[in-house]
């Protein structure tokens, strides 16, 4: 094999079967790194274990360029959190990790790569894994070992041919200049691409509706990419990019899921409103982030500061009460009304009609802006000069679960008084966003 120019660094998933299955990873880990692999393992720490093992576990998985996970029947069932919730946590904690970073990563390069130790087991890898490549490692051996070790170097087995010119095709060149038009001048290019996706020879139509699809889908235009994807597909599966157009159309239709989808944040976040308009104030407060919570209890408690029955208390212990999930302080019900009064304000003019941003908005590590208008089912194109009513949340990932954590594109940060970090990270689109109520 080729030396790789860099070690790779890289995390293995499993769960603790039997003492037999640790010994079988742990053979696998020793391999891997005598193969320039710089492996992560629990087993490598248990005599010093961290004061959390779900932290090191996502810190481990953001820090690792791969992420091997054993697939066993035990572990497929803690994956999904289907056993014992007093057995197997790190195996249900990377679950939902995994599940998370699997949104989250919009990189094309695969980074979690399954293994079996059984042949029977390719049939059980969860299926947000099962889209790539599966590795056997039943057997550990060098020369067993040698396809994983090529993906994780990124060394390949075969290097292609140089690719030629193909003179006596001209409309390769016509699809080509038009794709570099894209950057610079869009408009031109779409012209020319629509224009040739619809010629009447097959393959030249699917080649430029491809183009199109794949440009859409980088720009997270998800509606336009299945549209243009699904013109490429329909010319026919004599085309050069049949296959090609279907694969990036499962990608299109994946990654809409993740966005759109019941476990995504655009989900959580509609369902937070629907409960602040059915009166289901409970769910709401709980659904907060705790930050959230107390930038709203300092606030209240500032602006409340002179009264007889707040200037007596200390306010750092009462802010304290009234941030919990539950609040029971005999002041809770007082500060809980005019937050929810506010809450209801906001959220009023918002219904079922009112659809979702395509653009994932990302911020950090843990922060995912939402954005809705009101759109009546049908499909909006915002054009960067005009200016729309919207209403925009702030949803945070923690241990992968989703909290509102606020209703600006601002990160609340708890302080006397509190703060907030305007997020005004290039390409999150906030500009000509008009905000009609706000908390």
């Amino acid at each position: 094999m080729t030396t790789p120019k860099r070690t790779p660094k890289c995390l293995i998933s499993y769960s603790h079967d039997s003492e037999g299955h640790r010994a079988h990873v742990l053979r696998l880990a020793d391999s891997l790194r005598q193969n320039g692999v710089d492996v992560a393992l629990d087993q490598y720490i248990e005599h010093e274990p961290p004061r959390s093992w779900p932290r090191w576990m996502e810190a481990r998985i953001e820090d690792s360029d791969v992420v091997l996970v054993v697939v066993t029947p035990t572990y497929t069932e803690r994956f999904w959190g289907r056993t014992d919730p007093t057995r197997g946590k790190g195996a249900d904690w990377e679950g939902v990790i995994i599940t998370g970073e699997l949104y989250h990563n919009n990189d094309r390069r695969v980074k979690f790569i399954p293994v079996i130790t059984a042949p029977e087991h390719y049939g059980i890898v969860p299926t947000v894994l099962n889209q790539t490549t599966i590795h056997s490692v039943e057997t550990i051996s060098q020369q067993n070992l040698i396809p994983l070790l090529r993906q994780i170097h990124g060394v390949p087995a075969t290097i292609p041919a140089p690719l030629g010119t193909p003179n006596f095709l001209t409309t390769n060149d016509e699809i080509a200049n038009a794709a570099a038009l894209l950057d610079d001048n869009p408009t031109e290019g779409m012209r020319i691409l629509n224009q040739l996706a619809g010629s009447p020879n097959p393959d030249t139509a699917a080649r430029a509706a491809f183009t199109l699809g794949t440009h859409y889908y980088e720009g997270h235009q998800y509606s336009r990419s299945v549209e243009a994807l699904l013109r490429a597909v329909q010319c026919g599966p004599k085309t050069s990019v049949f296959d090609a157009a279907k694969q990036e159309l499962n990608a299109v239709h994946q990654q809409m899921d993740a966005h759109f989808g019941p476990n995504s944040p655009g989900a959580f976040a509609r369902k937070w409103l629907g409960a602040i308009n059915s009166g289901d104030f409970p769910f709401a407060w709980q659904a907060m982030d705790k930050d959230f919570r107390m930038v709203l209890a300092q606030d209240w408690i500032l602006a409340n500061q002179e009264h007889p029955n707040i200037s007596v208390l200390d306010r750092e212990e009462l802010a304290a009460e009234l941030r919990r999930p539950d609040p029971t302080h005999e002041l809770a019900q007082h500060f809980l009304f005019s937050q929810f009064t506010k809450l209801t304000s906001f959220a009023k003019t918002f219904d079922d009609s009112w659809g979702q941003a395509e653009k994932p908005r990302r911020y950090g590590l843990d922060f995912e802006v939402v954005i809705f208008t009101p759109t009546d089912g049908d499909i909006l194109i915002w054009e960067p000069s005009s200016r729309i009513e919207g209403k925009t949340l702030v949803i945070r990932r923690r241990f992968g679960e989703w909290k509102i954590a606020n209703t600006f594109p601002a990160v609340p940060i708890p302080g006397w008084p509190p703060k907030h970090e305007e997020i005004t990270a290039e390409g999150t689109g906030f500009e000509g966003l008009t905000e009609s109520d706000s908390v």
